[in-house]
């Protein structure tokens, strides 16, 4: 059976956003699995000497696959970090950090630099106390 033959999914994919990181990682693993990307995406398969062709070819493909399954699934905020890699386990650790490392009331610019267009931020965890003037 081709890729073309393959029944399409009807599950409507999981855009990485502010507050869904788990959500996303489980659906990025099962679709980086499904392609035999994960292991690359993941980081614990490393990217081959130029000496063996056949292996780096082999590895530069899942790379590409883990790294589009990535892409295609974070909002636009989330892309701006990881807009110039090449390797699928950069952008992922570079993603894995900025979700798991946030926290409430810290700003993502704070964390990673952003566009001028990008809004995301967490709220305060209290909101700040006015003191009384006479």
């Amino acid at each position: 059976m081709s890729d073309s033959d393959e029944p399409k999914s009807t599950t409507k994919p999981v855009v990485l956003g502010r507050h869904n990181y788990d959500a996303w990682l489980r659906q990025l693993r099962a679709r980086a699995v499904e392609k035999d990307a994960w292991a690359i995406v993941k980081g614990s398969e490393t990217k081959p000497a130029a000496a063996d062709a056949t292996g780096l070819a082999s590895w530069r493909k899942r790379n590409n696959i883990g790294l589009g399954i990535i892409l295609k699934t974070i909002d636009a905020d989330n892309t701006v970090p990881v807009e110039d890699e090449t390797d699928a386990a950069a952008a992922f650790a570079k993603l894995k950090d900025l979700h798991l490392g946030f926290h409430p009331g810290q700003s993502l610019q704070s964390v990673v630099p952003r566009r001028e267009s990008s809004k995301i931020r967490c709220p305060p965890t209290t909101p700040p106390t006015r003191s009384a003037t006479s």
